[in-house]
C-alpha cells in the first residue's frame, strides 16, 4: 500500500510503497495513549515507526527492528529522539513547536528547513 512517510534526515515528506506483514512488522496492541507506537516495520534498510494517531509515520534511516529489539519503549525513545531533534535543527520554523507539530500533523504543506 501507499503511504507517506516523513524522513527526517531529508526534512520532508515521501510517498512509499510498503507491505506490511508479519514477517516484517511488530504491532502493539497495548497503546499507552493516542501517542504510543502502534507499529514497528522494516522497511529498505531502515525502520518506519508509527504512532497510534494521525501524524506521518516516522521513516529512520539505517536502524531495523532487531537493533531495538523489537521494543515498544525502544522504539518510543528512537521517535522521540528524533522529534526532538528536528525541533533543534529546523531553521525554518518560525514558532518551532507548533509549527513543527502542525506540518508533522499534515495541516501545512511546508516542509520543515525550507
Amino acid at each position: 500500500m501507499e503511504q507517506t512517510v516523513y524522513k527526517p534526515q531529508k526534512g520532508r515528506l515521501e510517498t512509499l510503497y510498503i507491505d506490511f506483514t508479519d514477517e516484517n512488522t511488530t504491532w502493539f496492541d497495548d497503546c499507552e495513549d493516542s501517542h504510543g507506537i502502534f507499529s514497528i516495520t522494516d522497511l529498505q534498510g531502515g525502520i518506519l515507526i508509527k504512532e497510534a494517531d494521525y501524524t506521518y509515520p516516522l521513516y529512520v534511516y539505517d536502524i531495523s527492528r532487531a537493533d531495538i529489539g523489537h521494543d515498544h519503549r525502544r522504539a518510543r525513545a528512537l521517535h522521540r529522539q528524533y522529534i526532538d531533534w528536528i525541533l533543534r535543527v529546523s531553521p525554518g520554523i518560525e514558532n518551532e513547536k507548533e509549527g513543527f507539530v502542525s506540518f508533522y500533523l499534515g495541516a501545512s504543506p511546508q516542509t520543515p528547513g525550507v
